[in-house]
């Protein structure tokens, strides 16, 4: 019946988009590579070298945006993430020294202790915090505060941004694919970097949340079971998110 074309549809389509996202990789890697190569190893005028980097430029999103729709095909696919023991506060302090230098932003991290365990995948939630960050500095931001707490159970990790904030409808619609706000918030991107993010979150077992104000700023709260939690299969349910604490926090 309808159901059964449905299906059948939905399923040709998730192969499509498997199949195409492997094609593409090739050429957008020979292109960036070898407008990268000229860049590098000839004289060129100074049109030319700006015309390069424009290629080189759009070969780079379009890598991005090829890699996104590879890791939907593989969360369509059912496909788990491999886990294992990992220092959250590394990954945090990676993706810090990357972006610090390249903005003017202030990137702040405030971090409980020196040693807060999961049983992840480092590269995927450095995947998470990136796109997170990299949210909050295309809408503007001009200081950025990075989270990490373990009490035992969870580990929670906000990030917290004095941007423009987000408009209450959008919310609701956030983490749905190819959705995007109509704001300074999303001038960059497919609109598919959070679904990853919050498809990524499931698959440790978290929860992701997002609570914002116009005009005073978003907070992204993840909840990570903790290594050693006795509570790892249960569902974390999210805190109030404009707590004391991020009341202060805005104040400043």
């Amino acid at each position: 019946g309808m159901l059964q074309r449905l299906q059948e549809s939905f399923e040709t389509q998730q192969r499509f988009t498997g199949y195409a996202s492997h094609e593409l990789r090739t050429p957008v890697t020979v292109i960036a590579g070898h407008a990268n190569y000229l860049l590098r190893r000839t004289k060129l005028s100074e049109d030319q070298v700006d015309s390069l980097k424009v290629i080189h430029k759009e070969a780079d999103r379009m890598a991005k945006l090829v890699n996104d729709l590879l890791e939907l095909a593989r969360a369509d696919a059912g496909l788990t993430i491999k886990r294992e023991p990992m220092n959250l506060v590394e990954v945090l302090e990676d993706v810090k020294n990357e972006v610090q230098p390249v903005t003017d932003a202030e990137i702040i991290l405030s971090i409980s202790e020196p040693l807060i365990e999961i049983s992840g995948d480092a590269n995927r939630l450095k995947q998470v915090i990136l796109n997170l960050l990299q949210n909050a500095l295309n809408a503007g931001s001009k200081k950025v505060t990075m989270s990490l707490e373990d009490d035992g159970n969870d580990v929670r990790l906000e990030i917290f941004d004095d941007g423009p904030g987000i408009p209450a409808d959008a919310i609701p619609h956030l983490f749905e694919r190819f959705y995007r706000v109509d704001s300074a918030r999303t001038k960059k991107g497919s609109g598919l970097g959070l679904s990853i993010v919050k498809w990524i979150v499931l698959q440790h077992g978290g929860t992701v949340t997002v609570e914002s104000r116009l005009g005073e700023g978003t907070i992204f709260t993840i909840l990570l079971p903790s290594l050693n939690s006795k509570t790892s299969d249960r569902l974390i349910l999210p805190q109030n998110l404009w707590g004391n604490q991020n009341k202060d926090k805005l104040a400043n």
